[in-house]
């Protein structure tokens, strides 16, 4: 199934069954290093289905990610992070917020 952007449906769904399962293992391990990471992409996949209030789903997991990699001192998953929620946030239109994250 494709939409009309040319987007895999099916895929996307399967990436966030797989960003579900590696969640998941990640807590069952007592693994948090990847959560951060995980979130992230998670709200980006969640953007890419367009589904109503995916904006702001989404903007909830790129900050939950912030939070996750602030924690951990993770600056390698902070960055990515902060640029997903300011793309966001700029094609929001809050472009001074997303200045202001980055």
């Amino acid at each position: 199934m494709t939409s009309t952007a040319g987007i895999d449906l099916a895929r996307l769904t399967d990436g966030d069954k797989a960003i579900e399962e590696a969640n998941a293992r990640s807590e069952r391990a007592e693994e948090c290093w990847p959560i951060a990471e995980l979130l992230r992409v998670k709200g980006e996949l969640l953007l890419l289905q367009g589904a109503p209030e995916a904006a702001v789903v989404a903007e909830d997991h790129f900050r939950q990610s912030l939070d996750w990699a602030r924690r951990q001192g993770a600056l390698s998953w902070e960055l990515p992070a902060a640029a997903s929620l300011a793309r966001l946030l700029r094609d929001q239109g809050r472009s001074a917020d997303a200045v202001a994250l980055l």
